[in-house]
């Protein structure tokens, strides 16, 4: 009786196997599956044995393959870490699937389940990532002007128009720098004027170059407060370094003085959005100018055995033991690649060699059980009465 029982226990075992490789065959294409493997225990009992039952169903650990997709906010890792997610009731869960997006509140979140991706600061705290303050960048003041170029040693003025300025609610100006030299001997000295595009003046100062042609300590940065709009602020007009022909200079020949402002800047749209191999988000506006942003938050496990799967793929840790929080900047938790998903890791060839063992493990099951079914036959034919 005991070899059918076995062979009935061995059937089911290989059915519940086969029903681990449909689920990882089901799984193939699914971000970030992990493939199982389900292994067999003996149960006790004398010489002859009690037979097997499942004993432990282990996640395969290897990474599996990253696919490109193009967009930004999908991200792969580059390392054995996980992806942190908060669900709305303020459960943590963990996931490879790095299948994110911006919902409409400009939250980063999973693109199965709505949850939160987590971001970590330097204190190592956790918090969702809100990119609602970033999507325009405030208006800046411009403080400083850098002046590059010649103004000929033999000319008596110069005139340097449409020099664009900000103020520091993000309106522009054009302003026109009128140059004048000062008369013997001092003919190394100019005169500036500052005026509007409507000829107002907003300011005058004087600058000096020395017998290098190159800006006079002193007169090489000066600071002007001007009125735009309608408030005023500081601008420092700088001419260079003394003794460096890298910035505004007086020798001889064409004069080609130029002017451009070092900052400030109107309200800036988002241009785009990327997260480097750190993790970071970086923010690009209309202007070219670049901003960074939050950083995606890693866990890693000493054992991932012990998450257990939950809905969409998402892992829950039984318990905390061995857990870690940290930046994919660190290499233990590795690095990501934005614009790519990590795929499932489950191997067909592996799969179909599984299925082959199991179909013939299961017939052998099956025939121990036609075979005790035979002599349990036997052994009631021969009590019967002739």
């Amino acid at each position: 009786m005991q070899s059918f029982y076995n062979g009935l226990g061995g059937m089911l075992n290989f059915s519940k196997s086969l029903d681990n490789v449909s689920n990882n065959i089901g799984n193939m294409n699914t971000p970030g599956f992990r493939g199982n493997d389900l292994f067999m225990r003996g149960l006790g009992g004398d010489m002859q044995g009690d037979g097997a039952t499942i004993g432990v169903k282990v996640a395969r650990d290897q990474a599996g393959d990253l696919k490109q997709t193009g967009v930004a906010t999908d991200l792969a890792i580059n390392g054995d870490g996980l992806f942190i997610l908060k669900n709305d009731s303020g459960d943590i869960f963990y996931s490879r699937a790095g299948q994110f997006k911006f919902n409409e509140k400009n939250v980063l979140v999973d693109g199965a389940t709505g949850m939160q991706v987590m971001a970590i600061n330097s204190a190592g705290a956790l918090s969702k990532i809100d990119i609602s303050t970033s999507k325009t960048l405030s208006p800046e003041a411009t403080t400083a002007i850098d002046l590059l170029g010649n103004l000929s040693s033999t000319d008596t003025s110069y005139s340097l128009t449409n020099v664009t300025v900000y103020n520091s609610v993000g309106d522009k100006f054009q302003l026109k720098l009128d140059f004048a030299k000062a008369a013997a001997p001092a003919t190394n000295t100019w005169n500036v004027t500052v005026k509007s595009a409507s000829d107002a003046v907003l300011g005058t100062f004087t600058t000096q170059f020395g017998a290098d042609a190159t800006p006079l300590t002193g007169f090489n940065s000066i600071n002007q407060t001007l009125v735009l709009g309608t408030s005023s602020q500081t601008i420092a007009f700088n001419f260079g370094a003394s003794g460096s022909l890298s910035g505004a200079t007086q020798l001889s020949g064409t004069s080609n003085l130029g002017a451009m402002s070092k900052d400030g800047h109107a309200i800036l749209g988002l241009s785009s959005l990327s997260v480097d191999t750190d993790g970071v988000i970086q923010f690009k506006y209309t202007n070219g100018t670049t901003k960074s942003g939050q950083q995606v938050g890693i866990a890693l496990f000493n054992d991932p055995s012990t998450l257990a799967a939950t809905h969409n793929g998402m892992l829950k840790a039984n318990n905390n033991t061995g857990l870690k929080y940290g930046k994919p900047s660190n290499a233990l938790f590795g690095s990501i690649q934005s614009k790519s998903i990590e795929m499932s890791n489950v191997d067909l060839t592996q799969e179909f060699a599984d299925i082959l063992i199991i179909q013939r493990g299961y017939q052998a099951s099956s025939r121990i059980m036609s075979v005790s079914n035979d002599l349990l036959d036997q052994l009631y034919n021969s009590t019967r009465s002739k």
